[in-house]
């Protein structure tokens, strides 16, 4: 007897961490929640003259007291004060930071003054397809004009299909040499609803993610709010765990995959 109950204490511990890892590997550390948000302001903007870089963007930020700020444009040039110069025509986009990585960003378009400007108008493509669309419109400077956008040559035509999601660097150029930039983004349409049934269908149980184990994702803006993550777990299929006995599809996977990339809207 003295045996046997040593035995059953162990058989007890496991059976007990076999129930418990069920979820717990499965937890999502929740990111922290900014309190304070910047909110950038633009102050003024200069435009150029085609050829030069004499433009100029000065933005502030309201919402937060005490806390250091740092601005950067494009992703570089960070400074303390907000003003950006020697610029050429082109859409910028100014972003801020607080100590505690709390960000916010603007995108600001300097023009030639008398030259050669563009607008943009895009279409979403569709998930895991190349089905996106760029089309550019140019006023001004002198025609004929050309467009190119990222690694691929010049070309007359003012649109550009069969495009993959993901970011471009749109150049339209006119007779004259006067060109002008812009950042161009092709996003995924995907609907919410759809990943939300994925997740509270497969991922929320009593014993995971059910109000029991953080987060909860019954709420749908934990959903959206660990979408980085989700993704990471789905994609690792570590997500629902394999002893829930649910799985996701590949469909479901590369769903979720897109949903996020395309910036996780609700």
């Amino acid at each position: 007897m003295k045996f046997i109950v040593p035995y059953l204490r162990r058989l007890a511990v496991i059976c007990f961490l076999f129930a418990f890892n069920a979820c717990t590997y499965d937890i999502i550390e929740q990111e922290k929640a900014c309190i304070d948000v910047p909110v950038l302001n633009l102050i003024s903007s200069t435009d150029t003259e085609c050829g030069s870089e004499s433009g100029e963007i000065v933005v502030e930020a309201d919402g937060v007291e005490g806390s250091p700020l740092k601005f950067s444009i494009n992703g570089e040039n960070e400074n303390v004060t907000g003003r950006f110069e020697n610029l050429s025509a082109a859409t910028y986009e100014i972003a801020v930071e607080t100590i505690d990585g709390c960000s916010s960003t603007l995108s600001v378009e300097i023009q030639n003054l008398s030259g050669l400007n563009i607008s943009v108008q895009t279409d979403a493509a569709d998930c895991g397809s190349n089905s996106g669309v760029v089309t550019v419109s140019a006023t001004g400077g002198q025609e004929p004009y050309r467009f190119k956008l990222g690694t691929g040559d010049f070309q007359p035509d003012n649109t550009f299909e069969n495009l993959a999601t993901g970011e471009y660097t749109l150049i339209a150029e006119d007779a004259s040499g006067c060109s002008v930039s812009q950042n161009v983004e092709i996003a995924t349409e995907v609907d919410f609803s759809a990943i939300q049934s994925i997740i509270q269908t497969n991922c929320v149980s009593s014993s995971c993610h059910g109000g029991n184990v953080n987060p909860d994702f019954r709420d749908a803006g934990n959903i959206s709010g660990n979408s980085s993550r989700i993704k990471s777990r789905t994609s690792a299929k570590t997500m629902p765990p394999s002893s829930s006995g649910k799985s996701l599809s590949n469909q479901e996977i590369a769903l979720i995959a897109c949903w996020v990339d395309s910036g996780a809207n609700q």
